[in-house]
């Protein structure tokens, strides 16, 4: 402690002040981090380019799923430059594993899934689950989580996603640090093509309007380079974002990157992980006792009732097994939770084990008879979207309840981070999976299986000779499709017409049928294909009592090369929305 003896002019006894040294050492990662502020604020800045150019008010387009990419990269790469310079020959703790990087790529495909899809349920948790997954990813190249479990990752994340609030102030005090540790001034050259290039640019604007309407030939060639007609239009409409809201977003991605690396950097989230206090096994000997009697007589009942089929003769089996799937998926999912529970919280013998086991087993019983029901119950009212969700989630259960009978045996075997992987891969290719359109192909699968046979001969016969004179078979025929030919709607799940994800199975329905289906059908299939139902939004401000005014959306007019769209528009581009205009217009163009 270094102390200073001062005395003043009075005749006060001297005072002592005593300076306090700085106790709290910063991290070697903060260091670094000052160390990179030029390299960090360049990478920055394109960040937040990025974000305007690919992710800016695009949800489900390709766009969305190029901005992770982005992300991922730039996110590895300050992490790789951290590492590979190191503070006093000190090298970072900071470990670029598979596994982070495997959450990284898993994070970018459900961010492309976006333009897969128009379900607003992937929509939604695409977004939620690529976030959670960056978050994840990233947590792990700075920290050792192999003992966490769910609740300290739990933890750990808000903790996180707290302290970019808390360094807020770093990248205005680094970059403080770095004007003062950096006494060189920009060179005279740069600094004159800056002055340069602002002074030109109004000059350039401004010559290049006048040549252009003095010669129509270069006013062609500049239209064609870039639209300044759309563009004024496009900015002047969108004068209140493109002045607030545009430069807004612009700084806070700029800053989100490297408030997310200054937290990261801080390293003060505590990796240790508290265990529980063990109770005693008796407890969870007898739980699982009472509950694994009832469990065995149930499974004996699927294995004799539904499975082999004898049933009591007051019971219908069709009846029988289309309910209960919800209930056993419940009560499968209690009982993952409840192995977990055991595992963690009690002391464990070799009865706990066994009975442990025999519950696992027969939850895997319980599963294959909630797949079992649904199946019967798929296969008379076919596909929905809730329907396909269930059968992935009792096929995840599977792999999940997989690993709470390892843990039985395994004593630090770490679930969480197992099931963690295990659901990023399924929902990995659900969402990538385009499950509407699945759904929509096995649905008319089995529409055409219920399709009479004379529907097929009469499809054929038409092929082979279109300019017949039929007349008398038609009426015959028209007379058998009224009484005899399926009703398409039936096979369609309540609310397709809002999904564009239909649109080319039934176009390819139609084209193969034709004619063979009814009017009926018919109907139901070219009412499907309305260009103002899927793409054209009511405009409030030009209808009126006599008339209705709708606008083609300006997201979707990518899609027709007769439309003029701003440079800015490609990164909408959504595959299941490209399908749907395409066939809609090809439709519309049948119908004039």
């Amino acid at each position: 402690m270094d102390e200073n003896i001062h005395t003043n002019t009075t005749n006060q006894e001297p005072y002592i002040v005593t300076e306090i040294p700085n106790t709290i050492a910063e991290k070697p990662h903060c260091k670094t981090l000052r160390n990179q502020f030029p390299f960090m604020w360049k990478l920055c800045l394109t960040y937040g380019f990025c974000y305007l150019l690919f992710a800016y008010q695009n949800t489900d387009g390709i766009g969305s799923g190029i901005f992770a990419l982005v992300s991922a990269y730039f996110l590895l790469w300050i992490a790789k430059k951290l590492k590979g310079n190191p503070i006093d020959g000190e090298h970072l703790a900071i470990a670029i594993s598979t596994e982070s990087v495997f959450y990284y790529l898993a994070a970018v495909l459900i961010s492309f899934g976006n333009c897969l899809t128009d379900n607003g349920f992937f929509l939604f948790f695409n977004h939620v689950g690529s976030f959670l997954l960056f978050s994840i990813a990233s947590i792990k190249l700075f920290y050792k989580d192999k003992q966490w479990d769910f609740g300290k990752y739990t933890s750990i994340l808000f903790s996180f996603w707290f302290q970019t609030l808390e360094v807020i102030p770093v990248p205005f005090r680094d970059f403080t640090a770095h004007r003062k540790g950096t006494k060189k001034k920009m060179p005279d050259s740069v600094r004159y093509v800056i002055i340069g290039i602002l002074c030109g640019l109004p000059i350039l604007i401004v010559t290049t309007l006048l040549l252009g309407s003095a010669d129509r030939v270069f006013s062609n060639v500049i239209e064609s380079i870039f639209d300044f007609e759309a563009f004024t239009e496009w900015f002047f409409s969108h004068l209140t974002e493109n002045m607030f809201i545009l430069p807004c977003l612009f700084i806070f991605y700029c800053f989100l990157l490297y408030l997310v690396i200054a937290a990261l950097c801080k390293k003060n989230l505590s990796e240790e992980v508290r265990m529980p206090k063990k109770h005693g096994v008796l407890i969870a000997v007898t739980i699982f006792i009472m509950i694994d009697v009832m469990y065995v007589l149930f499974s004996g009942i699927q294995f004799v009732c539904l499975f082999i089929g004898i049933m009591p003769s007051s019971w219908e089996y069709a009846e029988y097994a289309r309910e209960g799937f919800f209930e056993l998926l419940f009560v499968a999912l209690i009982n993952f939770f409840l192995v977990l529970f055991c595992n963690r919280h009690f002391n464990k013998n070799g009865v706990l084990k066994v009975l442990m086991t025999i519950t696992c087993l027969c939850t895997y019983v319980m599963i294959a008879s909630s797949a079992y029901r649904m199946w019967m119950y798929v296969d008379v009212y076919h596909l929905t979207f809730l329907r396909v969700f269930v059968l992935w989630f009792l096929a995840m259960l599977c792999f999940f309840m997989a690993g709470s009978l390892i843990s039985i045996f395994k004593e630090k075997w770490n679930t969480f981070r197992y099931c963690l992987f295990v659901l990023t891969c399924f929902y990995t290719v659900f969402a990538l999976a385009n499950v509407d359109k699945q759904i929509a192909k096995y649905n008319v699968a089995q529409f055409e299986k219920s399709l009479p046979e004379i529907a097929h001969t009469y499809a054929a016969h038409l092929q082979e000779s279109p300019t017949a004179q039929q007349s008398s078979y038609d009426v015959v025929y028209s007379q058998f499709l009224e009484t005899n030919i399926p009703s398409l709607y039936v096979y369609l799940p309540d609310g397709y017409e809002e999904s564009k994800a239909y649109a080319t199975v039934l176009y390819d329905l139609y084209a193969h049928y034709g004619l063979a289906l009814d009017e009926h059908n018919i109907s139901t299939i070219t009412d499907y294909f309305s260009m103002r139902h899927h793409f054209y939004l009511y405009d409030y401000e030009r209808s009126s009592y006599e008339h209705d005014h709708y606008v083609l959306d300006e997201n979707t007019a990518i899609y027709d090369t007769d439309v003029s769209n701003s440079i800015f528009m490609w990164k909408h581009f959504n595959f299941v929305e490209y399908d749907c205009y395409r066939l809609c217009k090809l439709q519309e163009s049948v119908e004039k």
